[in-house]
């Protein structure tokens, strides 16, 4: 149950910024190519959910189409032909963060946290010569093994609610599914949806996102 880990990311507010700038220059295809970018992630896991639902019915499976996006935080992103995906957001995804918000935001704020105190022993590490370990030294690296510890204790915590939260997903979707083929169902579905959990990317229909700067 270790899956749960933070996105590593582009400035959200900087690349809109530069979406709207290219937009005011008429150049809709760059525009579109800096959001492309900053929501990839978001949208393999949102193709990898829809594949899984195609798989299980035996189906064609559909190409997730990213449309259009809204120019100001938080972003929205239009999509097209992906009304599993969508469906499953709306009923499953959007209550459960609703619901567990504190959850995530609690380990999100660890998550950048540990990073800190990463960085700040790295370069007390550098600063400090090979013989000679310092008090601020081994104070910084109890901190930092002390949150270590705190952060996996979220990890676990958040990587059961989502798997939990897989298991009705599943069970919504694909009720008769045999035991070999739930868990590994279970075991795709449950990254896929931590990446979107942790992702401060909203999905939409198409025409449910304004793509005006309003």
């Amino acid at each position: 149950m270790r899956f749960v880990k933070s996105l590593e990311k582009h400035s959200l507010g900087f690349a809109l910024y530069e979406a709207k700038e290219f937009r005011k220059k008429g150049n809709f295809n760059k525009a579109m190519l800096v959001v492309s970018e900053l929501i990839r992630d978001h949208m393999t896991s949102l193709q990898h959910i829809q594949r899984i639902f195609d798989e299980i019915r035996g189906n064609d499976e559909r190409k997730v189409v990213f449309q259009k996006f809204r120019q100001r935080e938080p972003l929205e992103v239009g999509l097209s032909n992906a009304p599993d995906v969508l469906r499953i957001i709306d009923e499953f995804l959007v209550p459960w963060k609703r619901e567990n918000s504190n959850l995530v935001e609690n380990y999100l704020e660890f998550e950048k946290q540990l990073n800190y105190e990463k960085e700040k022993t790295d370069a007390f590490e550098r600063f400090t010569s090979t013989d000679d370990s310092s008090p601020e030294l081994e104070e910084q690296r109890e901190i930092l093994s002390e949150l270590s510890e705190k952060i996996e204790m979220f990890r676990y915590g958040l990587s059961v609610a989502i798997i939990c939260l897989a298991e009705k997903i599943l069970k919504k979707i694909a009720p008769i599914l045999n035991n070999g083929d739930k868990v590994k169902y279970l075991s795709k579905l449950s990254n896929h949806l931590n990446i979107l959990i942790l992702s401060p990317i909203v999905s939409k229909p198409v025409e449910y996102v304004d793509a005006e700067n309003k």
